[in-house]
């Protein structure tokens, strides 16, 4: 079920720590084949074509107001049938924006959203790929400096937060890895958090 909806079926609301592991969107264009990651997000995408969608938009979002991701309007759209030079020219535009969000250009960028789908069959892949510093302002948001205490670790393909609540010492953990907050909805994704900070406060 939906994360929020298993929140409010937890009873007890003792002092947890929760930790948040998402993508950096940096890793979307760049492997590290040292680390176990032969290839960057954009290129494991097409080659997984067959779960995730044979077509890819992939839109840059911003966080506004009452913590909703919306669409920048800048998107580019590739599939797997399409050439492989096509293939690269997409990818090339998409980093040449990706410069411009790191050097802040694009206003309140959180980062790139990704949208498989393949015709005739029902539903979609989603996916998130954060600017560290957007997804900061978001946790921020829902997590206060003045209760909560949040840590940064990075690793190869994105970024680990711990978050405990101050003064109380945690009695348990709650892990949220792999992405997972980027898979929710983007109208979704603040209520959510707010709903995980109930149950570790």
């Amino acid at each position: 079920g939906e994360i929020k909806n298993v929140c409010q079926s937890i009873g007890n609301h003792n002092s947890r720590r929760l930790i948040i592991g998402v993508y950096n969107c940096k890793s979307f264009f760049e492997a590290h084949p040292a680390d176990g990651y032969p290839l960057c997000g954009y290129d494991e995408y097409l080659k997984n074509c067959e779960i995730l969608g044979h077509e890819f938009l992939m839109d840059w979002v911003r966080y506004a107001s009452k913590g909703n991701l919306v669409s920048c309007g800048v998107r580019s759209q590739i599939g797997s049938a399409d050439s492989g030079e096509s293939q690269k020219t997409v990818k090339n535009a998409l980093q040449i924006l990706y410069r411009g969000v790191i050097n802040g250009d694009f206003k309140n960028v959180i980062g790139l959203q990704i949208i498989g789908r393949s015709p005739g069959r029902e539903g979609f892949f989603l996916s998130h790929w954060y600017k560290p510093s957007g997804f900061r302002q978001m946790l921020g948001d829902v997590f206060p400096a003045n209760s909560f205490s949040v840590a940064e670790f990075d690793f190869a393909k994105g970024m680990v937060f711990v978050i405990e609540s101050l003064g109380r010492k945690p009695q348990g953990v709650i892990t949220v890895l792999n992405n997972v907050i980027g898979n929710v909805l983007p109208q979704n994704q603040f209520e959510t958090l707010t709903a995980i900070r109930e149950i570790i406060s």
